[in-house]
């Protein structure tokens, strides 16, 4: 179960970045911006958001079809990696670019956007891993329906991931000392 599991994970943070990409089409040329800030080939950089948006979609499909979950896991991990290979050179270069990873706000690139894509590269991997070793899962509806709630749950945290830290995180709110001699 936990194969399925992993892999409606993957598949839902990848649905959620393309259903982003595509109701927000301005996300698609912060990708570009993005690619041409790591010095790729013009020719890529020029279409790289939609490149990222295939990518992602095809992830997705495949990873969650058994016969082809081996081939969508793999996707995965190359796709994750690389993000967060890219994130992390940005955030060395220190241009301030941000991440419109599901399409609507855009937030400063982060450590955590690089975390995030690692342990969704790792949960692709073990996808990877189990399919090899276990073969297709065999499953009952309930089990299946299981997977997917408590996937479901897991995807919408890590899509959510900003405004968690964000609503739940450190205050940036100063705080006013309190004057000597007071009782408070």
């Amino acid at each position: 179960m936990l194969q399925v599991t992993l892999a409606f994970i993957v598949a839902g943070v990848f649905l959620a970045a393309v259903a982003g990409k595509a109701r927000h089409r301005s996300a698609l040329g912060d990708v570009a911006d993005v690619a041409r800030q790591l010095n790729l080939p013009d020719t890529i950089s020029r279409h790289a958001g939609k490149l990222l948006l295939a990518g992602e979609f095809c992830a997705a499909v495949l990873i969650v079809v058994p016969p082809f979950s081996p081939l969508g896991a793999a996707l995965a991990v190359v796709l994750l990696a690389g993000m967060a290979w890219g994130i992390q050179r940005i955030r060395t270069a220190g241009t301030g670019a941000t991440c419109r990873c599901f399409g609507g706000s855009a937030t400063e690139l982060r450590a955590r956007h690089v975390v995030r894509n690692l342990a969704l590269a790792l949960a692709a991997t073990a996808v990877l891993a189990l399919r090899l070793a276990q073969g297709p899962p065999h499953l009952a509806f309930p089990q299946w329906a299981l997977a997917f709630a408590a996937a479901s749950v897991a995807t919408l945290a890590v899509v959510h991931l900003d405004d968690l830290i964000f609503l739940f995180g450190p205050s940036k709110v100063p705080q006013r000392p309190v004057p000597k001699g007071s009782d408070s």
